[in-house]
């Protein structure tokens, strides 16, 4: 469908590449439900259905009206999540994939506690962020040492070992702050991931997390003194392009839960909030067990589950015990073939964490985040 983007009161309008897909695909959306509604309405095969499944006029249009949306939604978002999300039939081939990034990722943050321990040089590491960039770029990230057989051996020890559940309430796999805090306040490992406390305990290599933070405190006053020059340039002239120092919103539940208690929501809506995005007695909120369920989407193999008095916990039992059984017996081809440069081959759309515009907008948050530290070093050194 081509449509013509030209509005005669704003003819000098930038119709950019982005704007003009995003347009056209809610118009083929709203194009497509209005299609599929009246190709019901003229479908004898349809009527039969209708007849026999649908009681009420309302009924009937509910039942075209939410057909035709999720048909129009699966038609226009389908392509692009096959190609975002390629499993090449084979869904486990990623979850392999995933598992060899992890050691990478358990390799990048011990060198990130040396890091901001001043005990290592890292070429292309300027400032603490830069490692939140590289944890989605994993598989690039040049300074680290190849996979060798001894770090495969563990993880696939780590598979078999009574911690082989992901930690789906660890958010990041090089947030610093976060898993730290839970380590040095034993505040029940929600933020540490399972394969971190399975490496830490088989190398004896927790002492990295004792190491002090000095990279971090310095930033923390750089930070502190470029606050106070921003404070005085923006008073001088408000229009200065400085870069803006003041901390971000995170979109999690305590956030969430903080702005509804701050603005007097309804006690209500907060019960309804809460209970909607809760724990499930104490363990894992519901959405884990629907995502742990996509594991055994597709799957025809019988898979017995063990007696246990909580059935969730049954559950998640057997279908992690299943995911890293598959894993563990791709990995070692897939290891070949990452010894032989050839994960691109078996896997040429690999899942993407982050698309383009994403990454450059990370790229920009890391460099105007070296240079408030940079202008604060700058600051701190005049005395």
């Amino acid at each position: 469908m081509n449509f013509n983007y030209i509005d005669p009161e704003f003819p000098d309008l930038p119709w950019n590449k982005e704007a003009r897909e995003a347009i056209d695909n809610h118009a083929f959306i709203e194009w497509k439900q209005a299609e599929t509604i009246k190709s019901l309405q003229n479908n004898s095969f349809y009527k039969e259905f209708e007849e026999d499944n649908l009681g009420t006029e309302n009924d009937i249009k509910f039942f075209q009206e939410y057909y035709a949306k999720e048909l129009a939604w699966g038609l226009s978002f389908g392509p692009r999540g096959d190609k975002y999300f390629h499993r090449n039939h084979n869904k486990f081939l990623y979850y392999a994939e995933d598992a060899l990034c992890e050691i990478q990722q358990k390799k990048l943050f011990d060198l990130q506690c040396k890091w901001r321990a001043g005990q290592a040089d890292i070429t292309g590491i300027s400032s603490t962020s830069d490692f939140m960039y590289w944890e989605t770029n994993i598989r690039d990230a040049w300074f680290l040492s190849p996979i060798s057989e001894d770090e495969l051996k563990v993880y696939m020890d780590y598979l078999k070992s009574s911690e082989y559940r992901i930690n789906w309430k660890c958010f990041s796999w090089q947030d610093y702050t976060a898993i730290k805090n839970d380590y040095l306040n034993n505040g029940g490992r929600s933020n540490i991931p399972a394969w971190y406390h399975y490496h830490n305990y088989a190398t004896q290599n927790s002492s990295l997390l004792q190491l002090p933070d000095i990279i971090g405190g310095q930033e923390k006053i750089y930070l502190a003194k470029y606050d106070e020059y921003r404070t005085e340039t923006l008073n001088k002239n408000p229009s200065a392009a400085i870069p803006d120092n003041r901390p971000r919103l995170i979109a999690d539940k305590a956030s969430i839960e903080s702005f509804l208690k701050q603005f007097n929501y309804s006690t209500k809506v907060l019960e309804q909030f809460l209970g909607e995005n809760g724990e499930t007695e104490g363990t894992i909120a519901w959405r884990y067990y629907q995502d742990a369920a996509e594991y055994l989407l597709d799957e025809t193999e019988l898979i017995p589950i063990e007696e246990n008095e909580d059935w969730k916990e049954a559950f998640l039992d057997v279908v992690y015990k299943y995911r890293n059984k598959k894993v563990a017996e791709l990995l070692p081809e897939m290891f070949a073939d990452y010894l032989n440069d050839q994960l691109d081959e078996i896997l040429p759309n690999r899942r993407v964490l982050e698309d383009e515009k994403e990454q450059q907008a990370r790229k920009i948050l890391a460099a105007d985040y070296l240079k408030m530290i940079e202008k604060g070093r700058e600051l701190s050194s005049r005395g």
